[in-house]
């Protein structure tokens, strides 16, 4: 999971070095040919293949410091962040968040913090944005339609909302990207 989840880390691996890029290049072929094979032994070298691949890209992350190593709480931060993923349209209060979970609004600041280095309404507010920030990007839904999708009444709260947080306002934002 926490390979290409951009909370827990940069998403992006780069191979500073020919040979590590080499040995992916010959992973993927390896692949590729087993799935051209299509014998009885394929589907378990492929396996074992996109295993090895896996690791050696977790390895690269681990060098590179882009790798959260295992934390206390990573379980139930993921559960939180796909909470949030689903529901920070409906809801963008930490207590909201902390009772679907079960614990604490204290408890679950911990959880954040301990796992990003961040409080649950800073992380609540990022994903909602990126949301957003989405929308924005991608569909040609107007800014006040995108504001009642993103769970404001007033499109006056959304434009505020969006602008405390990337010092741009929606339409500025939509243009720029």
């Amino acid at each position: 999971m926490q390979l290409f989840n951009d909370s827990l880390g940069f998403p992006k691996i780069e191979f500073n070095d020919k040979k590590a890029f080499s040995d992916f290049t010959i992973l993927i072929k390896q692949m590729e040919s087993e799935y051209h094979a299509r014998d009885n032994f394929s589907n378990s070298i492929t396996r074992s293949v996109l295993h090895i691949l896996i690791i050696k890209l977790f390895r690269i992350k681990a060098k590179t410091g882009h790798f959260v190593e295992r934390k206390k709480y990573i379980s139930q931060f993921l559960e939180l962040q796909k909470l949030v993923e689903q529901d920070c349209f409906k809801n963008k209060k930490v207590q909201y968040y902390a009772q679907k979970l079960g614990v604490s609004t204290k408890t679950l600041n911990n959880i954040v913090n301990d796992v990003i280095n961040n409080s649950a309404k800073a992380f609540i507010d990022e994903r909602t944005i990126l949301k957003i920030k989405r929308l924005l990007i991608s569909t040609n839904h107007s800014i006040k339609e995108i504001s009642y999708l993103a769970g404001f009444s007033d499109p006056t709260n959304f434009y505020k909302y969006f602008k405390k947080f990337t010092d741009s306002s929606p339409e500025v934002f939509r243009q720029a990207h």
